[in-house]
């Protein structure tokens, strides 16, 4: 756990974001454990860190810029939790209720202007044919019980 002490304004860090924040905990402490799930292997600083890198190439590959807002329909547990961490990382997470109907996520999905949706893969989700009516790219979460808690690839569309 980071302390207030930890974040003190210095010249070195005294603007700090997100993407800013994981970094210096994997700097920190590479191989404190920063997700846990029951029955899983916890993910550590480290990994999360490499886990956001690499989500932040691959949406910057696909044409997704900082201003741009990703939605995020993820039925909980760790990778719901990474997967906003590595958006808010780099663009403007917009999580969303895996529960909305169709109508909800059209709603939700124009009302956002979203630049892309990202869902786990095999979800029924009445998003994805939404997104899809839409023009919205649909960008998959793929992930195992096998995998570090937190961890998941992405697969898809792509903007």
């Amino acid at each position: 756990m980071i302390s207030n002490n930890d974040l003190t304004a210095s010249p070195s860090n005294s603007c700090y974001n997100l993407s800013t924040l994981i970094r210096e905990s994997a700097r920190r402490w590479p191989d404190r454990v920063a997700i846990t799930a029951p029955g899983r292997v916890g993910l550590t600083y480290k990994e999360l860190a490499i886990l956001v890198e690499k989500l932040t190439a691959q949406l910057g590959a696909s044409g997704v810029q900082s201003v741009d807002r990703i939605a995020v329909v993820l039925d909980g547990g760790p990778e719901a939790a990474t997967a906003f961490l590595g958006t808010a990382a780099c663009t403007t997470s917009a999580p969303l209720n895996p529960a909305y109907t169709a109508q909800e996520f059209e709603f939700y999905l124009t009302d956002l202007r979203a630049r892309a949706l990202l869902v786990r893969e095999g979800f029924d989700s009445p998003a994805v044919p939404v997104a899809r009516a839409l023009g919205i790219p649909v960008l998959f979460a793929r992930y195992s019980p096998s995998d570090p808690a937190g961890w998941f690839h992405i697969i898809g569309e792509g903007p």
